[in-house]
């Protein structure tokens, strides 16, 4: 598990994370990744995204009226995330 966490540790290290981007991305190439999500997730529903990396999908989710819980192994990607929602006003926990 520590080589997993080192691993994607570094990988967040060396990219330029633009969250707003990805959130983006998801309506654009999402395509059955949408319909899926919001065939078995509806406005009011409770989550736990385990991986969540930078949260694209719970802040996509919350958007949508679905309440998100975001964890992952990585403590310093859950710091950028949490201060995206922070700033962009999400009332998500990560």
């Amino acid at each position: 598990m520590k080589e997993v966490k080192e691993d994607w540790s570094s990988i967040y290290r060396r990219e330029k994370i633009n969250i707003k981007k990805e959130i983006e991305e998801i309506n654009l190439f999402g395509g059955n990744i949408n319909k899926v999500l919001l065939e078995y997730f509806k406005p009011g529903d409770i989550i736990l995204e385990a991986g969540c990396g930078t949260g694209k999908f719970c802040f996509w989710l919350e958007e949508r009226g679905i309440r998100v819980v975001g964890i992952d192994i990585v403590p310093g990607i859950i710091k950028v995330a949490a201060n995206y929602a922070r700033d962009a006003g999400f009332s998500l926990h990560l």
